[in-house]
């Protein structure tokens, strides 16, 4: 018993060793994706971030304050496993309309490489108090752009090949898929337009 309690109480005093600052350290906390997710694609590009603050008082222009930031971001894109995949199979066509992509949050930016800059009007001295504003504002923007749209189609034939890949090396050894044709597998995702899916067959309001 007091073992136990001699454990329970050392595991306590480390989880609150204090650090030379008077924090408290941080420790790893590990979690699990349920089902499991499949990295399908990325992007490589540099962003570029700039706030400005305008003051004026009583009408006078007390000048502007303008900060800047950029900093290389790999946007990455992935699928839930345990997601609904549609399969259909005619003629030896394997038709697999996958899950949508959803970005990897939070995105990915190389600090070593990020530039700042920021510049102060006349009568401001508010430069690493708007720098600082901006810096706290670039996790939840990259967010955004990474769901835009034009970046989801930026990334979507890679994507496709991806998975393409994925149901090749893996869908057709199950036993229900057997004598497919792997040269016979097409991906769509369930966020594309229907209208694509006509190229499969008449079911998809298409031709044979």
């Amino acid at each position: 018993m007091l073992a136990v309690v001699a454990i329970a109480v050392a595991a306590y005093w480390w989880s609150r060793v204090p650090r030379v600052d008077g924090d408290t350290i941080a420790l790893p906390i590990a979690f699990r994706t349920p089902g499991g997710l499949l990295e399908v694609a990325g992007i490589n590009t540099t962003e570029t971030f700039t706030k400005t603050s305008l003051l004026t008082i009583a009408g006078i222009n007390l000048g502007t304050t303008v900060s800047q930031i950029q900093v290389p971001v790999t946007y990455r894109y992935q699928i839930g496993l345990a997601k609904n995949w549609k399969i259909h199979l005619r003629n030896g066509k394997l038709l697999v309309i996958a899950p949508a992509v959803m970005p990897s949050v939070p995105v990915a930016i190389d600090t070593s490489r990020m530039q700042m800059r920021t510049q102060s009007g006349w009568a401001r001295f508010d430069g690493r108090e708007n720098l600082d504003s901006l810096l706290r504002e670039i996790t939840p923007e990259l967010e955004k752009t990474a769901r835009a749209p034009h970046y989801i189609e930026a990334q979507r034939e890679q994507a496709r090949k991806t998975v393409t890949e994925f149901a090749t090396k893996w869908l057709v050894t199950q036993e229900r898929w057997k004598g497919v044709r792997t040269n016979q597998i097409q991906v769509y995702f369930v966020d594309e337009p229907i209208g694509k899916l006509r190229t499969f067959g008449p079911e998809f309001g298409g031709a044979l």
